[in-house]
Order: structure tokens, then sequence, then C-alpha cells
């Protein structure tokens, strides 16, 4: 079994997607220095099925695909391994992340593991989650969309305050998605990889995917969206999304904001007192 695990958990929405291509066309380079990258596909099919998994079989199964990894250091990187966009419909963000990680942390106790988080600003991480949403499931607004979520009352802290709590064997780092708050996805980059690899690696994180992840829906594409569930159904408005994405044909220029500026206030300023408690964390 590899000696140290890395487990990039996400969030949603951070870029993940061009770092896991930033990672996938580097994974020579980290075989060469005994780290071994998991790919998306693979992750999707073999690895996060059964690190969502409670049954005792499938647990054995996620045990023995982990011993089989022939090099010191293994990378894992899969926002789903916390959750999806969907969960968050219910009311709740991430609710089943915290029994999946601290189980995973647990049967994993001989390995050096870490954890990397990625936050980004509320309000732009709820409307991006929004349009993340719609990719996968029929149109909602908005506001259906988080109507039993306390968007006031929302914290980082309180969702993944369990971090704090974890095995003596886990460290956890958290960086801000944002570059005016000391992250940003390259920042990202060389932390991964000087966590897998050590100083000095050689790989170059400035050469980081220019292709970018699909963005939130604009106030126009939505809008039209709205009125083909409307004159339609639903599962239609989500098709139209959906071919948007594939065709590359995106349109409109107003950002789509329905959150009043008092609110995106309090939730930034909440934002800020989240990234230094996790900072505190992250210094452990």
């Amino acid at each position: 079994m590899a000696k140290k695990i890395i487990v990039h958990l996400g969030l949603h929405k951070t870029a993940t997607t061009s770092l896991q291509d930033f990672l996938l066309a580097n994974s020579a380079a980290l075989m060469r220095q005994g780290v071994r990258y998991i790919p998306l596909p693979r992750m999707r099919t073999d690895v996060t099925p059964l690190f969502n998994a409670l049954d005792k079989t499938r647990r054995n199964k996620l045990h023995s695909l982990i011993e089989e990894v022939g090099q010191e250091t293994l990378l894992l990187s899969d926002e789903n391994l916390i959750g999806t966009a969907s969960e968050l419909a219910t009311g709740v963000l991430y609710p089943y992340a915290r029994n999946r990680v601290q189980l995973f942390c647990e049967e994993m106790k001989d390995a050096s593991i870490t954890l990397f988080l990625t936050l980004r600003e509320p309000h732009l991480f709820l409307i991006s989650m929004h349009s993340e949403y719609l990719r996968h499931n029929d149109y909602v607004s908005f506001e259906q969309f988080l109507a039993s979520f306390d968007v006031p009352g929302f914290s980082y802290r309180k969702v993944f305050g369990w971090l704090f709590k974890l095995p003596a064997n886990v460290r956890v780092k958290v960086l801000p998605f944002e570059i005016n708050n000391g992250g940003g996805v390259i920042t990202i980059a060389q932390a991964i990889v000087g966590e897998a690899c050590g100083p000095g690696s050689g790989i170059d994180t400035s050469a980081f995917p220019a292709r970018k992840s699909r963005s939130a829906y604009t106030t126009e594409e939505l809008d039209l969206a709205a009125e083909i569930s409307r004159r339609s159904d639903p599962s239609m408005a989500r098709f139209f999304l959906n071919a948007l994405d594939a065709r590359s044909r995106r349109f409109g220029e107003t950002q789509f904001q329905p959150l009043s500026a008092d609110l995106v206030s309090v939730l930034s300023g909440r934002y800020q007192e989240d990234l230094q408690q996790f900072s505190e964390l992250t210094r452990r």
C-alpha cells in the first residue's frame, strides 16, 4: 500500500477539471517521482463509488485497489468524493462528506494522508452550484434550488468543522480559490504537487491548462432556459443548457446575481472569518 495518500476533495466549481487535466498531463512526470495519479474517468468508475460506499465488501475492494498501487504516493482527485450539487437542493451542503472522509482516514490509518480542500466566495459558489445542478437535472429556478437552504446563515466552518477532528495520521490543507485571498489555481496546483513530490519536482505548474471549466450561466441564458421550461417542460431546458456547453455557444453578458448586495456582504465577511479559522488548521 502507498505510504502517503493525497486526496483533493474539491470544492465543486473551483477549477477542479482544469486541475485534473493538469495532473493527467503530468502523470508520467509524477510517476517518475513515485507518485501514482489516478485519472478522473477511472476515479469516477472504479474509486469514487467505493470511497462513498458503506458496504463492507465494497470497502474491501477499495482497500485492495489501494494495496495494488506500486508507488510510494497515491494522488486522488474528485470533487464527487464529498458529494454532488444535487444534494444542496435538499437543504444541506455535502451531508455525507464527514462520514465518507472519516471512514476512509480511519481505514487507512497506516498511511500518511493529506486532504486538500479549496473554498470559494459563498455567493459565487452557490450560483455556480445551481448551474452545475441544471446540467444534470430538470430546470428549477435559483430560488427553488435553495428553497430549503439557509443562505443567510451559510458558513464553511459549519459544513467542514469536522476537519478539525480527524485522526492523527491526517493533515488538512484548506486553500482559497481567489488570488486576492492568497489562493488561485496555480497556487493550488503548486501546493498539491509540492505535497506529492517535495521541493524541486521540476513540474511546471505555470503551464496550467488554458481551458476554462464550465462557468455559471449568464442571466440571459437562464432567462431563456426558464422560458423553455415554462413553454415546454423542465427537461427540455436541461437539454438546451447542455447543448450550449457542448457546442461552445454560450451567450449573454450579464452576470447572474440573484442575491442582494447586503447579503453578499454578510456572506463575504463570514467567508473571511472561515478562511482565518481554517488557516490555523492548515498550519498544523
